[in-house]
């Protein structure tokens, strides 16, 4: 990476001339401009000592700058904020999950949306081969997530170059990934996001948007999340519509991901990560089956995009479609009806934290 300029000032040869960007695109974000510039490469510069090394929840926003090298802009430096963030993994971690806070009058004088804040998704392991495969595992499910439907977060890889500007830390080199921004993704949806939308009725709720997003969290072998207490999981509230459409994240307790500190749910009658339980509300056999049909159109897609992350070992990349097709297997005998609705479910007992039982078909 070429040299920069070290300077507290705002950044960026060639930025001025982005004010055209701007006209032509007024609501591309910097994400946006990560991805079309297939940006691959950055290096964030702060005080990683503080950062790595302050008691949890100590840690106030630290200034920092994010460097890269771009073929439409040349070398770039922005002014950012960093913090921690998240809670179960940033207490297990050897690596802190990181969110990143771009300046808005940066952003727009470099011709960006105002989309200013981002959820670096980063490494938590220190062993490099483990940290790694976790991180990577985890980014394909996103992008498994991307291929079913647009009402799912967007996903950038990076690799990340950390220098300590203390000189404390010694200088590393990690795959991250930089999630789309909540707002932005909302924008993206015609909606708006619900923050206190907690245990919604049923008929406040898009179905079958909640349908492909529970089959997919069944699909992944995913339990850690809950719709009524929106853990790992947004609800976004439709413009159109006004019905909520669900939006899940933070998959590496998935048995896809198979993190090293991923637990089975007990609670729910899980006994190992690799138990699939169905945590979706009840619905009809025909929606069911409408959903089902789905994911068997994507089911090439889903298996590609595992095998194409070829930063991935081939072993992990075969597991993990290992584990896909036998989804795809049990879908393969429902094919010619549901039968009972929820005959599809293992434990049909098995509601998620803060469920109401009659949502979910139990008792009925």
């Amino acid at each position: 990476m070429k040299s920069f300029l070290t300077t507290t000032v705002f950044i960026l040869s060639a930025l001025f001339s982005a004010r055209a960007n701007a006209v032509e695109a007024p609501n591309r974000s910097i994400f946006d401009y990560f991805i079309g510039a297939n940006i691959t490469e950055v290096e964030i510069h702060t005080d990683m000592n503080t950062l790595l090394n302050a008691p949890i929840g100590t840690v106030e926003a630290i200034q920092g700058e994010l460097r890269f090298t771009s073929t439409e802009r040349g070398d770039e430096v922005w002014p950012i904020t960093l913090s921690t963030r998240g809670k179960y993994r940033l207490r297990t971690c050897d690596f802190p999950p990181i969110k990143l806070d771009f300046n808005k009058k940066a952003l727009t004088t470099g011709g960006f949306a105002t989309y200013d804040k981002y959820k670096l998704v980063t490494h938590c392991d220190d062993d490099k081969l483990v940290g790694q495969d976790q991180l990577l595992r985890e980014y394909t499910v996103y992008k498994m997530y991307e291929t079913l439907t647009p009402n799912s977060y967007r996903t950038h890889l990076l690799r990340i170059k950390y220098v300590d500007t203390t000189g404390k830390v010694a200088t590393t080199r990690r795959y991250a990934f930089v999630m789309e921004n909540t707002k932005q993704l909302a924008d993206r949806m015609a909606a708006t996001e619900c923050e206190s939308c907690l245990s919604p009725k049923p008929e406040s709720i898009d179905l079958a948007a909640e349908n492909v997003h529970s089959v997919f969290q069944y699909l992944i072998g995913n339990t850690d999340f809950s719709l009524p207490q929106n853990r790992n999981v947004k609800l976004f509230q439709s413009k159109n519509t006004q019905q909520l459409v669900p939006v899940g994240y933070d998959f590496d307790f998935s048995a896809l991901v198979s993190a090293t500190y991923a637990r089975p749910a007990s609670h729910l009658g899980q006994q190992r990560v690799s138990d699939r339980l169905f945590l979706g509300l009840h619905v009809s056999d025909a929606q069911m089956a409408r959903t089902l049909a789905l994911f068997q159109s994507k089911q090439a897609d889903l298996l590609a995009t595992i095998d194409g992350q070829k930063l991935l070992a081939r072993t992990s990349r075969d597991e993990m479609m290992a584990f896909v097709k036998t989804f795809y297997t049990q879908v393969e005998t429902l094919r010619d009806g549901i039968g009972t609705e929820r005959s599809y479910m293992p434990a049909p007992r098995a509601i998620p934290d803060g469920g109401m039982p009659e949502h979910y078909g139990i008792g009925k």
